[in-house]
């Protein structure tokens, strides 16, 4: 196969998996699909958006925005994975491929282009990936790099310390790669032990390569600075107010970024940030709920939104099944039958919500529905008398009381749904007592290992360009490998399935695997799924080159324009 056809294969709508042969790692391999539709209410099931005439302006540069997110980073290393180091940080990072932003592209699909790399990498063998870089890329004029040239050892040294360095979160993710070699100045060659499907879609994605110069591996400067070859350079942090950033006049991409500065205001409440929003002190609120969303729809006519049909304000319920009550399947399958999906979608999701689980429909069409999912798809019913039946089986015949961990920091509607579900569990005898948790403990010490808490988690929605991270960091026994099974899943029916999709080249093949998988974790209620809901992104009317995406970051800067210039 040419190199021009294995980069023109296309993937299927909202999401990336394996194809055949060579073309297996092309997790960039073209569009896919549809675009959302332009325009007002659609048909069911088709994204609402008002994305604007296009202008026949030309960018002009200048101007500033600022984007609001809910919470601190827990701090700046790319060896962090947090929503919001990823919100924050990524500013000013490029990474070898970047997932590509179009208005035309729908928010979840997984389209792949250089970023770093002078072009898609080379595939010699399904084992080989061959980057040339860019020439002439500096990284930012500020130290420790002083505005020096990026050079293969600088990117030899990132990758080697995502896969290795202890401080690195990802070191699941590319655990499969078996050497990084800098040919030359401009040629990285990366070798597999073994095939893995998901490389380049997941160093694309918000927790991907991003590249730093190999000094920063010393001390603390990962944390505390945020240096690389991106489009804007880091001015100032102040916590829980707001990062500041100016445009990095040698930024390799002639002309880019149009605007001049940026801000991340950082704004836990969503009443004030849709204030904000409203008088014109905030310029993008992603993750906007369906009953704000009219009101900004009908209250600020001006402002272009697009509908992301991802799962927020879903997520999913982990329980530690290392102990009781929750090391009983029984237990488990009672609290999904006690759990109201439709009251809970009828509250925050104005009727929308669909029930999902723990690879999350919202952001991969591909994976097996719930009702593929056999005798285990009765799950998903409320049926508070069988939840009963299920307990008293269980030796928990008056029930039980146990905690629920949350983070308010996730948002209004993250803490409504929890509360919601309160009534809910009492309805059959479990007796909870919410405990909010901090950001900075919650990703430290909760929602990653050591996963200190008991009972239950009240999980956020999440988005990954490829499935494997879903199952994988979820299911695998090992902390080092799953660094978000919170529920402590330990069941060797799953290890030889986990390996083996991520294996395994042929599309229709890897979707069996997966599905397999799917069907172990339903039956055995590891995770219990909640609803997939509708959220929106807004923006100015007057920003040009912006789009919603899924992802955490916010790609979309580097082109962004004030088209009142």
């Amino acid at each position: 196969m040419s190199e021009r056809a294995l980069w023109q294969r296309r993937l299927g709508r909202r999401g990336a998996l394996a194809l055949g042969g060579a073309a297996a790692f092309a997790a960039a391999c073209g569009g896919g699909g549809t675009g959302p539709a332009a325009g007002g209410a659609g048909a069911p099931g088709t994204p609402q958006a008002r994305l604007g005439t296009p202008t026949t302006k030309q960018p002009k540069p200048g101007g500033s925005l600022t984007i609001r997110i809910t919470a601190d980073p827990p701090n700046w290393s790319p060896f962090t994975a947090s929503t919001y180091t990823a919100a924050t940080a990524n500013m000013a990072y490029n990474k070898l491929l970047k997932l590509k932003v179009s208005p035309e592209i729908d928010p979840a699909d997984v389209v792949l282009e250089p970023d770093l790399a002078e072009k898609m990498p080379e595939t010699p063998d399904e084992l080989t990936f061959i980057f040339t870089l860019r020439p002439n890329v500096k990284f930012h004029d500020v130290p420790p790099a002083n505005g020096r040239l990026m050079t293969a050892e600088d990117v030899k040294a990132a990758i080697d310390a995502y896969r290795s360095d202890s401080r690195s979160a990802f070191r699941a993710d590319y655990s499969s790669i078996d050497s990084v070699e800098a040919v030359d100045a401009r040629t990285v060659r990366v070798k597999l032990k073994e095939p893995y499907v998901p490389l380049l879609g997941i160093s694309a994605g918000q927790y991907g390569w991003r590249i730093f110069p190999k000094e920063m591996l010393e001390g603390d400067d990962l944390k505390t600075k945020a240096v690389g070859t991106g489009p804007f350079i880091l001015e100032s942090y102040a916590p829980s107010s707001k990062a500041t950033y100016r445009r990095n006049p040698n930024y390799f991409k002639s002309g880019l970024p149009y605007l001049d500065s940026l801000t991340v205001a950082i704004i836990p409440q969503d009443a004030s940030a849709l204030s904000a929003f409203q008088t014109g002190q905030v310029h993008v609120i992603t993750q906007v709920d369906c009953t704000n969303a009219q009101q900004l729809k009908n209250q600020k006519r001006d402002a272009r939104y697009q509908q992301t049909f991802d799962n927020h304000p879903g997520g999913y319920i982990a329980v530690d099944t290392s102990r009781p009550p929750f090391n009983d399947a029984r237990v488990r399958q009672a609290l999904s039958m006690a759990f109201n999906r439709k009251a809970e979608s009828d509250a925050l999701m104005c009727g929308e919500g669909r029930p999902d689980q723990l690879i999350p429909t919202g952001a991969f069409k591909k994976a097996l529905p719930i009702n593929q999912l056999g005798e285990a798809a009765k799950f998903w019913d409320y049926n508070p008398a069988e939840a009963k039946k299920l307990l008293a089986a269980a030796g928990y015949p008056e029930g039980f009381e146990v905690p629920l961990n949350y983070t308010p920091q996730y948002g209004q509607q993250h803490v409504s749904s929890a509360e919601r579900a309160i009534a809910d569990f009492a309805v059959v005898g479990i007796r909870v007592k919410p405990q909010a948790i901090q950001y900075n403990e919650w990703i430290s010490q909760v929602y990653r290992p050591p996963f200190n808490f008991t009972g239950i988690l009240w999980g956020p929605s999440r988005y990954y360009t490829d499935p494997d991270p879903y199952v994988w960091y979820w299911l695998h026994p090992d902390p080092k490998q799953g660094i978000s099974n919170q529920s402590r899943v330990n069941d060797p029916a799953l290890l030889p399935l986990l390996e083996k999709q991520r294996r395994t080249l042929d599309e229709a093949e890897r979707l069996k695997v997966i599905g397999e998988i799917q069907k172990i974790v339903a039956a055995q209620q590891y995770y219990i799924g909640r609803n997939t809901g509708n959220a929106y992104a807004f923006w100015e009317g007057w920003l040009e080159g912006w789009s919603a995406r899924l992802v955490y970051d916010f790609p979309q800067v580097e082109q962004a324009w004030d088209s009142r210039r």
